[in-house]
């Protein structure tokens, strides 16, 4: 679960979605109010703060100090399958690929949109401009992850 706009509003067809299929749900870089997570993903330093007072099973890159029990793995190996630098979905589905996963379920992986609400948060806003190019490339990434990706809420990713 990404923290795109779509999860606000797309909240009874995920929670149905989540009742009727029972999965692992794991938050990339925040802990949503609205849903339970079985773990978060974090791999920004700064999101982590944010969150840091959660119940769930937290997964951190090795950039993050921390005193907290977490799941800790090493940020270069993750970070690489990006060519336009860091991006915390395309390493969480990295990280699921190296696990084995073949298949996920993705909600709140919207995308950016010019002039568009891109985060269901205004305090997850990101500084980083994107453009269209940008969602190609998260796609290409993706692709050579090797990861079917099956999107429940809209996404400029597809």
């Amino acid at each position: 679960m990404a923290p795109g706009v779509s999860i606000k509003e797309n909240k009874t067809d995920i929670l149905t979605f989540i009742e009727i299929n029972d999965p692992v749900i794991i938050s990339i870089n925040f802990v949503p109010e609205d849903y339970h997570v079985d773990f978060a993903f974090f791999s920004n330093a700064k999101r982590f703060v944010q969150s840091a007072d959660t119940y769930c099973q937290i997964i951190t890159t090795s950039n993050i100090n921390t005193d907290k029990n977490t799941i800790r793995l090493n940020y270069n190996s993750l970070a690489s399958a990006f060519d336009q630098g860091y991006n915390s979905y395309i390493m969480a589905l990295k990280l699921l690929r190296r696990l084995g996963i073949e298949s996920v379920y993705v909600a709140g992986a919207d995308g950016y949109t010019d002039g568009k609400k891109n985060y269901y948060k205004s305090s997850l806003k990101s500084s980083r401009g994107c453009d269209k190019n940008y969602n190609l490339s998260v796609n290409s990434a993706i692709k050579k992850i090797g990861v079917d990706v099956i999107y429940i809420t809209e996404s400029a990713y597809k």
